[in-house]
């Protein structure tokens, strides 16, 4: 019995066949970087649950991610990067116990973050970025000490950052730019193998101590956040970024403007 079809870096097209679903042994199948459109066939997941790993990457699939998604438990990498998947997360991801790689990334999936993500306590890499998630990045992350990636970008996600960051021990990269995430900028530890963190753009109202930001060991420190009045008032940063798009004119129009209100600012 066929147990892995590998398609990946053609030029194939049209729909994904459900005679698919009748691979019932395959432990792989990876045809990412292709043409393929439409909807996933309807039970792909339970049909396939002996998946290890699933790779659709770069392909133009549509529709939602299924509940069955649950009933491959035996799963330990699911990439569908670059897609047009719409619809929520489904919480039976949460029964993946083994997943170690989750990507999402640019797609069109919206809602929050469900409960059974937290249960994945195997996963190295998660990467949900250029999605339409929203809700807040609960302190459970806390929870998934084994990561070494995670990657949020380019979402809508608000609340404070927990501070359970500092918990994920393993951890090498953290991406959470261009969300809305705001509050205090947690006073924590970093991560001891953090080396790539991007926290700015977002929507912080306040610095942690002077104390924190200096102090090398801090997530503060290590992400080199930014605690000018672009932080501490976001709504200025936002009108410096927008006036980018402006003309010349309209841009020094601008400064004139910020200088005064950081003078007023200054005087309070």
């Amino acid at each position: 019995m066929l147990q892995e079809l590998v398609l990946k870096n053609n030029y194939m097209t049209g729909v994904l066949p459900d005679s698919v679903l009748t691979m019932k042994q395959l432990t792989q199948l990876s045809i990412a970087n292709n043409e393929f459109d439409g909807a996933l066939p309807v039970g792909l997941f339970s049909a396939l649950n002996k998946l290890r790993v699933l790779n659709i990457d770069q392909n133009g699939f549509v529709g939602e991610i299924g509940a069955d998604v649950g009933e491959m438990e035996g799963l330990i990498k699911f990439s569908a990067r670059a897609n047009e998947l719409r619809g929520t997360l489904p919480d039976s991801f949460g029964r993946c116990k083994n997943l170690q790689k989750l990507d999402l990334g640019d797609n069109h999936i919206a809602g929050e973050l469900p409960d059974g993500l937290f249960n994945l306590t195997n996963l190295r890499i998660l990467d949900l970025s250029t999605n339409r998630l929203r809700g807040n990045l609960l302190p459970r992350i806390g929870q998934l000490t084994r990561l070494t990636k995670l990657v949020l970008s380019h979402n809508t996600l608000t609340g404070p950052l927990p501070v359970e960051l500092q918990d994920l021990v393993h951890l090498e990269y953290l991406v959470v730019n261009y969300n809305h995430f705001d509050g205090t900028f947690p006073i924590s530890r970093a991560p001891p193998l953090l080396g790539v963190c991007l926290v700015q753009p977002n929507s912080f109202s306040e610095c942690p101590p002077v104390s924190s930001v200096d102090d090398s060991k801090t997530l503060a420190y290590q992400c080199n956040l930014d605690c000018s009045d672009r932080v501490i008032h976001p709504e200025v940063y936002d009108a410096i970024s927008q006036a980018s798009q402006k003309p010349a004119s309209w841009r020094i129009a601008l400064l004139v403007t910020l200088v005064s209100v950081t003078v007023m600012l200054a005087t309070l």
